[in-house]
């Protein structure tokens, strides 16, 4: 005995039953019964079909094709036509002439008389991938529309005005791209024809003469001689204002003179105390 699909989904497979019905609203239904093969759920593969024709699950539905109002239903119509190979015959229905196809089916949960059961909603190709879906026809988005379509634009009116504009970064100048190469015609710079700028005294950045520059570690400066020492002592004697005592003692600590250049500028230092 065939057992009744308990749960919501996709599945697919094929109608085996069907009649017409006529409700009391004057709207008209094509009733189903179809034979569920596979089942869409998911895997460590991700979502696929499984095989459930072990299990002989069937469910029924109603495919409404005439509204309460009299109206097609557009949408079902052209489901039974395209997935299921129905050709618009009422006829074919009632004497069950219709040879419909393999589909797939979306199946909803329905409560009728506080029993709920699971039933054909919906009608779709067999090869379909199942997505996210809604159930709300182009006339309940018109009736939607109507009713709440003005609160929801004066909602998004209200909140593109008190957005907060986003921060944009101004754009960085551009730098030359590299050396202009000078006009054709252009003449030599600087002009030879044009006298030299002049510099005034308040224009020179430094008054006591440039700044001194850095030493350079990796550079060797000559080691001092002898000669080089008692030119520099004797210039210190020549000094005005400095002290011989301070000169005698840088002399006899001096590791560089040797002895005769000493004993010349003990002379010296000698006479530049009798100066006085």
């Amino acid at each position: 005995m065939p057992n009744d699909l308990n749960w919501a989904g996709n599945c697919r497979g094929q109608i085996i039953d069907y009649a017409l019905w006529a409700a009391e609203s004057g709207a008209i239904a094509v009733n189903i019964t179809a034979r569920i093969d596979e089942c869409w759920q998911p895997s460590d593969q991700g979502d696929v079909w499984f095989n459930y024709c072990e299990h002989d699950y069937v469910a029924d539905g109603a495919i409404w094709i005439v509204k309460k109002d009299g109206n097609l239903n557009q949408r079902q119509v052209e489901a039974l036509m395209k997935h299921c190979n129905w050709d618009g015959d009422l006829a074919s229905i009632d004497e069950h002439r219709w040879e419909p196809t393999p589909c797939s089916f979306t199946t909803t949960e329905e409560t009728y008389k506080d029993k709920a059961r699971c039933r054909i909603s919906w009608l779709n190709a067999y090869d379909a991938i199942p997505g996210v879906g809604g159930n709300v026809s182009p006339e309940k988005v018109q009736e939607l529309c109507n009713r709440y379509g003005a609160s929801f634009r004066a909602l998004a009116g209200n909140l593109a005005r008190n957005a907060i504009p986003p921060v944009t970064k101004a754009p960085l100048p551009k730098g030359p791209i590299g050396a202009r190469r000078p006009a054709r015609n252009a003449p030599p710079y600087p002009d030879p024809n044009l006298d030299p700028p002049t510099v005034e005294a308040s224009d020179i950045p430094f008054d006591d003469g440039p700044p001194e520059l850095p030493v350079d570690p990796q550079v060797q400066l000559a080691a001092p001689t002898s000669e080089s020492q008692e030119a520099f002592w004797r210039a210190q004697l020549g000094k005005k204002g400095d002290s011989v005592a301070a000169i005698e003692q840088g002399v006899d600590g001096d590791p560089c003179l040797n002895m005769d250049g000493r004993k010349r500028l003990w002379t010296l230092i000698e006479h530049r105390k009798g100066q006085g």
